[in-house]
């Protein structure tokens, strides 16, 4: 049986459609078999997104040019890491561990950490971090400190103490995850800010917390 240029054309069609179904196949496979397990760590940073929208304080923050803590201030911040602290208990030291590792790994140049030691770290974590992600948004409700005014106000307090405060960027791993990066941000604050001396007087009372909560602060706890 004689094959035409027609048939011959088809046939490779055909095979070329086969090849393409089991790529797709195979890739899909790899997957939800590697790729979509590794990402479950960040249904953790999700869930704490959406619980952080029931802030009840949505104000603008607008920081003061002196850079000057409030007693009032202080005293709020610290309501809410001593709630966060209280949940997470004797696993701080499993927060400490991760951070630890974290950064041991960071990036000399950028301060970036991989993106795979990232997702590792918080799907250890992940029912605690959502746990005291929960008490923070309702500490922070008791407090009624809005989330901006709260996040200056600790990198405020850990420039004044001259302690570096690093920062996992959470958000930021969803992102790098969706676009394939092998990194994710950790944003360091180092510079004394203005108004330290004034800030220094502020903190003096809980200041002892400080080693705790800069470990939470690397969760955004």
């Amino acid at each position: 049986m004689a094959y035409t240029k027609r048939d011959l054309a088809l046939s490779v069609l055909a095979l070329a459609g086969v090849l393409l179904f089991v790529t797709v196949v195979a890739r899909t496979f790899a997957y939800y078999r590697t790729y979509k397990p590794a990402l479950r760590p960040l249904t953790f940073v999700s869930a704490a997104g959406r619980l952080e929208e029931s802030l009840q304080n949505t104000d603008v923050f607008e920081p003061p040019d002196s850079g000057e803590l409030t007693a009032q201030q202080w005293d709020r911040y610290g309501e809410v890491e001593s709630a966060v602290q209280r949940v997470v208990g004797a696993a701080m030291q499993t927060l400490t561990a991760r951070r630890t590792a974290l950064l041991a790994g960071a990036d000399a140049q950028t301060g970036s950490v991989s993106l795979q030691a990232a997702l590792s770290a918080v799907g250890e974590i992940g029912p605690l971090y959502f746990k005291a992600k929960s008490e923070q948004v309702a500490a922070m409700n008791r407090a009624d400190l809005p989330r901006d005014e709260y996040r200056w106000i600790r990198r405020q307090v850990f420039a004044s103490a001259g302690i570096v405060l690093a920062e996992l960027d959470l958000e930021g791993m969803k992102s790098a995850a969706r676009d394939r990066a092998t990194t994710v941000e950790v944003t360091m604050t180092t510079a004394a800010t203005t108004g330290q001396n004034a800030n220094l007087r502020v903190i003096s009372k809980r200041r002892a917390s400080l080693e705790a909560w800069l470990v939470l602060a690397f969760f955004d706890l």
